[in-house]
């Protein structure tokens, strides 16, 4: 849809920029995503091997909605796969605490990558880490994020933020209550949700032409 606004009109370079920064993906988008991360993982590339971590750190933003600053935040005391739940460690909304803190239920495909990250994972108490108690920063993910993914297909997303806004953006597509979605992704308010919940093109689409397509009652009475 973005590619073809582009070619329709004589977008400047800022204008196509902002179109491409509001880019979100649906499920299947994620999961094929996902797949080439996960895929061009287990290769060489330029003669150096993909870092095991950053398919992990993919599917933790993926599956749970969580910010870039709040998965490099991540530790490993908060997953819990007894209760199938992960705690995700916000900036603080409150000044009065030390932490605040939201849980996330864990999907099933995200608990299959963790378990697989843990067993080779370096050790340290960060879910992700190069080497033991050194955590990754905001430099270093994106770094792994433009290395991952430039010269693919998935280029043009600018950064983790495209993971956030589809998580969003599919839950707001499959009618999931504004509640919800404010407490999943860590809302202070319903403008802030709204503004991230772009619903699917064919959602809005289907919800159309469910309520104006003509059926048989309709074209005999009119």
């Amino acid at each position: 849809q973005i590619e073809r606004k582009i070619a329709r009109g004589k977008l400047s370079d800022d204008e196509q920029a902002e179109l491409w920064d509001a880019l979100f993906l649906t499920v299947p988008q994620t999961e094929q995503l996902l797949a080439y991360i996960r895929t061009s993982g287990s290769k060489v590339r330029n003669n150096r091997k993909v870092f095991p971590w950053v398919y992990p750190m993919f599917a933790f933003i993926a599956y749970t909605g969580a910010r870039r600053s709040e998965m490099l935040r991540s530790r490993i005391e908060d997953i819990d796969f007894e209760t199938g739940e992960i705690t995700i460690r916000e900036k603080k909304k409150d000044r009065t605490i030390k932490e605040t803190v939201r849980h996330v239920p864990m999907a099933d495909q995200l608990r299959e990558v963790l378990q697989e990250w843990f067993k080779v994972h370096p050790g340290g108490p960060n879910t992700f880490c190069k080497t033991p108690n050194e955590p990754l920063t905001e430099a270093m993910a994106t770094h792994y994020l433009r290395w991952t993914l430039d010269g693919s297909r998935w280029e043009v997303l600018r950064g983790f933020h495209c993971l956030r806004h589809s998580f969003i953006s599919n839950l707001a597509s499959r009618g999931i209550s504004e509640r919800i979605i404010m407490s999943l992704a860590g809302h202070l308010n319903r403008e802030t949700s709204r503004r991230y919940a772009h619903l699917i093109p064919s959602t809005v689409q289907d919800a159309v032409r469910l309520v104006f397509s003509a059926s048989p009652a309709a074209a005999r009475n009119s």
